[in-house]
């Protein structure tokens, strides 16, 4: 019993240490003072105090203000840095392989410190058990830091030059108060800053490019009830509930900027075993979708009609040909919401839930509750 305490106390501490040493290094932070000029060329989100978040592909900041170029729009946008919290450069590749380095790193380095040492077993020696770790923080660490990021964080000050003289130098560790490479101190700024807001005027009058076609698809979880269809003999099993893996994979047409039709297919599948049977039964669907996004938000609702497949497999325990194999058509009808929770520059993520109605010959049905998790690319316009 102590054993297995040790043993969870262990592998916590090897965890928490993993996920702090993943969040050193992933972001630095610049104060820019007001007659600092910098020009940044990257895709980026800018906070406002008033809780907005803009998405933006390029800014300049010279003096007590800041434009930007809407990422989606091309639009010019101008506000006071007092207005500002601050614009995050993220570097969501960058992010990952810090993520991969330090994970790996981590978890190799702390399983040599407090692993047991089981020289006699090939397998078990520290050396062996920190070379299996590496690789297994590696492959933890790289989706952490690819969810949080390698970011540049951009803070603007509003006070006047010669006030600054009088100011205290930060105390706080964290704040990278040096001046980032894209900074240039020009000799004269009003020419400097006359020739960017030209080129980005420039910029904001071409129109966006919109994609034409959206492609989503990955994995999910499922659950409900399952019918079954009783034909063989091998097969006692009665049980018409259960949970299992699921897939999706969507192909999306925009009709306005906020309502999309398209194809789906997806599937979820159960297995049980009774005795030496196991027995896979899959519901597949493929559809008609719509999803419409409220003007300006990143959550959607969606709904869906079409074909569904009932499919029961048969089989004995660790064989590979089927006892029998059967199949059943029908119609389905499914609702959901969901959520983009990560926005790159090419793609988002989507978080969303829904529930589908299945009703097949012989007046078999099967209710199922879905969560997937998706990737859509390229990424949406929200204009």
């Amino acid at each position: 019993m102590m054993g297995g305490v040790f043993v969870s106390q262990k592998n916590s501490f090897l965890l928490t240490f993993i996920m702090l040493f993943l969040s050193i290094g992933c972001s630095n932070t610049h104060i820019i003072k007001p007659y600092e000029l910098i020009h940044i060329k990257k895709y980026g989100t800018l906070y406002k105090k008033d809780l907005e978040r803009i998405d933006i592909r390029e800014f300049y900041s010279l003096g007590d203000s800041i434009i930007a170029l809407h990422y989606d729009t091309n639009e010019l946008l101008e506000y006071s840095k007092s207005d500002v919290t601050k614009i995050v450069i993220r570097d969501r590749a960058k992010g990952a392989k810090q993520g991969a380095i330090a994970g790996a790193l981590g978890a190799s380095s702390l399983c040599y410190l407090l692993c047991p040492d089981n020289s006699g077993d090939a397998l078990g020696g520290k050396e062996a058990g920190a070379f299996i770790y590496f690789f297994f923080g590696g492959f933890l660490g790289a989706p952490v830091g690819y969810v949080i990021g390698s970011n540049d964080v951009y803070k603007f000050i509003t006070d006047k030059p010669e006030a600054m003289e009088s100011k205290k130098e930060s105390d706080n560790t964290d704040v990278d108060q040096t001046r980032p490479p894209a900074i240039v101190i020009v000799k004269d700024p009003e020419i400097e800053e006359t020739r960017v807001k030209e080129k980005m005027i420039a910029t904001s009058k071409k129109p966006p490019k919109i994609p034409n076609i959206y492609y989503a698809l990955g994995p999910g979880v499922g659950f409900g009830n399952m019918p079954t269809i009783n034909n063989s003999e091998e097969s006692t099993i009665n049980e018409k509930s259960g949970s299992g893996i699921a897939g999706s994979y969507q192909l999306w047409f925009p009709v306005k900027s906020n309502i999309y039709v398209g194809l789906s297919a997806g599937g979820i599948g159960f297995s049980q075993e009774d005795g030496e049977v196991t027995t896979t039964r899959s519901v597949e669907n493929f559809g008609l979708t719509t999803r419409m996004y409220p003007k300006k938000k990143n959550y959607y609702y969606e709904g869906a009609i079409g074909f569904s497949r009932f499919s029961q497999k048969l089989k004995l325990t660790g064989k590979f040909s089927d006892l029998s194999d059967s199949s059943i058509n029908g119609i389905y009808i499914s609702a959901g919401m969901g959520t983009s929770f990560i926005q790159g520059e090419k793609y988002e993520l989507l978080l969303n839930g829904n529930v589908s109605f299945n009703y097949f010959e012989g007046g078999k049905r099967a209710t199922l509750i879905r969560i997937n998790l998706e990737v859509m690319f390229p990424r949406r316009k929200t204009i």
